[in-house]
C-alpha cells in the first residue's frame, strides 16, 4: 500500500493551525487486579520513542519494558507489550526504516535485541560486553550501528559496534578515543555522524570508518544530530542550548537556534524538512518548532513537563513526545483525513492565496527536495568541504581561496549565535 504524505505548508498557514492541535496521552498503566483500590499511575517512560517507517506504530521503553503504541487508540489495552528482553534499563528503541514489524532495542545489560512486533517475540539478539546507550540504522536497513560504554568517568571508553542483518552478528568493533554521546547514519549511509563531548561532530566514511571532517560548532557536549529528509541539513543539539544548523554541502554551520533555555537532548525533523523541534529536560521549557530554512521559531507549544525526547511523524505533522509523567503524547492528528490536516491544507490554500511569496517558498521547497535527494551526502561536495575547511584546529575558520567570503560566514554564525543564546548563567 502505497504512502501517503501529508502536504508540506508554509510557516504562516503552521502557526495558527498547529498550535490549536489536540494532544493524546497514552498512558502505559498495567491493569489491576482490585478495581476498588486506587487508581495505578502511569509507568514513567524512558527519554527514547521510535515511529515506524509508515508512522501506524509508535514505540516507548519504561524501565526495562518496551511498548509499541497504535497511535490511533490510545488506550493502553490496544498497544504491545514486549517483555523479557532485558535484564536492565531499556535506553533505545529504534524501528528499522525498512522493515515495518522489526524493532531493535538497546539495554544498559549489555544486550542488543531484536524484535518481531507483529508476533510479540524475540527474533534474536547480540551480546556487546558493555553498556548500550545508543543506536543507529542504516536507511536500507541491513545494519544497525550500537554504542557501547565501558567505566565511568575519566576511565569510560566507548566503542562503536556494527551488527549485521540477517545474521545478526556484530562485526569488528571501533573504540573511540573521545566520548561519543550519539550517532546517526547520514541519509545515503555513506557517512556517520559521531557526537562528541567537546563540542564537535565527526563525520565518518562509511563502511570504512575513515574520518572525513571535524565539525565545530558548539562550546560543550553535543547530544544529538540528524539529517534532514531531504538532505539539504544536517542538525546537532548540545548541553550549550544550542541547534546548529549546517549547511550538507559545504559543512558549514548555517544558523544557531537559541530559544529553548536547557541542553538539547534531542532533535527531530518534519517529514518534510521543513520545520525542527527540541527536546531538554530542562523545566518549563515548551516546544519551540523552528522554520528550518529561516531559523524562524513558527510555533510554541506550552508543556507542563520537559519534552525530553522528541519525534516528528514520518509522513504528516504529528509530534511525538515523552518526558510527562502521564505518559506518550502525541500533537495533532495521524489518519491520513484527520481533521489537522484538512485545516492545514486549507489554511495553506488561503494563505498562499493572500501572499505570494509564501506559495514560492513552498513549491521552491518542494523542487529542492527533489533535486537533493539526488546529490545528499556526494562524494563531491564532501571533498570540496575537506578542501575548504581545515578543521583539524577547532577554533580556525575556513582557509583557501574563498577565505575572505567564509570569514564572513563565520561571523553571521557568530552574531547568531551571540544573539540566540539565552541568558541562562551556563
Amino acid at each position: 500500500m502505497p504512502v501517503v504524505r501529508a502536504r508540506s505548508v508554509a510557516p504562516s498557514a503552521f502557526s495558527s493551525t498547529f498550535t490549536r492541535q489536540r494532544t493524546t496521552t497514552y498512558a502505559d498503566i498495567s491493569p489491576t487486579s482490585n478495581p476498588r483500590g486506587p487508581s495505578p499511575k502511569p509507568s514513567p517512560l524512558n527519554p527514547t520513542l521510535s515511529w515506524a517507517p509508515l508512522g501506524n506504530l509508535i514505540a516507548t521503553a519504561s524501565d526495562r519494558t518496551i511498548r509499541v503504541w497504535n497511535p490511533e487508540k490510545p488506550n493502553v489495552k490496544n498497544s504491545t507489550e514486549l517483555r523479557g528482553g532485558h535484564m536492565g534499563y531499556v535506553e533505545v528503541v529504534a524501528f528499522n526504516p525498512d522493515r515495518e514489524a522489526e524493532l531493535v532495542s538497546v539495554g544498559r545489560d549489555g544486550v542488543v535485541k531484536f524484535w518481531d512486533v507483529r508476533n510479540k517475540k524475540s527474533v534474536g539478539e547480540v551480546k556487546i560486553g558493555g553498556e548500550g546507550y545508543a543506536a543507529a540504522w542504516l536507511q536500507d536497513g541491513s545494519e544497525v550501528m550500537v554504542c557501547k560504554r565501558e567505566g565511568e568517568g575519566k576511565e569510560r571508553k566507548d566503542t562503536l559496534v556494527p551488527i549485521s542483518l540477517p545474521s545478526m552478528t556484530a562485526r569488528d568493533s571501533f573504540p573511540q578515543d573521545r566520548v561519543t554521546p550519539n550517532i546517526t547514519f547520514g541519509n545515503s549511509g555513506k557517512q556517520l555522524y559521531l557526537t562528541r563531548d567537546n563540542g564537535h561532530i565527526d563525520m565518518l566514511s562509511y563502511p570504512s570508518m575513515k574520518h572525513q571532517l571535524d565539525l565545530h560548532g558548539h562550546t560543550c557536549e553535543v547530544w544529538c544530530v540528524a539529517h534532514s529528509p531531504h538532505g539539504r541539513f544536517i542538525a546537532t543539539g548540545s548541553e550549550d542550548s544550542i541547534m546548529t544548523i549546517w549547511n550538507a554541502k559545504t559543512f558549514i554551520p548555517q544558523r544557531g537556534l537559541g530559544k529553548i533555555d536547557g541542553a538539547i537532548r534531542s532533535l527531530s525533523f518534519s517529514f518534510d524538512g521543513f520545520y525542527i523541534v527540541g527536546g531538554s529536560d530542562e523545566e518549563d521549557t515548551p516546544l519551540e518548532i523552528a522554520h528550518a530554512e529561516t531559523g524562524e521559531y513558527v510555533c510554541s507549544i506550552p508543556t507542563p513537563h520537559p519534552p525530553t525526547c522528541v519525534a516528528w511523524h514520518p509522513h504528516r505533522y504529528a509530534l511525538a513526545y515523552t518526558g510527562d509523567p502521564a505518559g506518550l503524547k502525541i500533537i495533532g492528528g495521524i489518519s491520513g483525513d484527520s481533521s489537522l490536516q484538512q485545516d492545514l491544507q486549507t489554511r495553506a490554500q488561503a494563505a498562499v492565496q493572500q501572499q505570494q511569496p509564501d506559495q514560492q517558498d513552498t513549491i521552491s521547497g518542494q523542487r529542492l527536495r527533489s533535486e537533493e535527494m539526488k546529490q545528499q551526502d556526494s562524494s563531491a561536495g564532501i571533498q570540496a568541504a575537506v578542501q575548504q575547511q581545515q578543521i583539524a584546529q577547532p577554533d580556525s575558520s575556513v582557509k583557501g581561496s574563498n577565505a575572505g567570503v567564509e570569514s564572513s560566514l563565520a561571523q553571521t554564525m557568530q552574531q547568531s549565535l551571540t544573539a540566540s543564546i539565552p541568558s541562562t548563567g551556563m
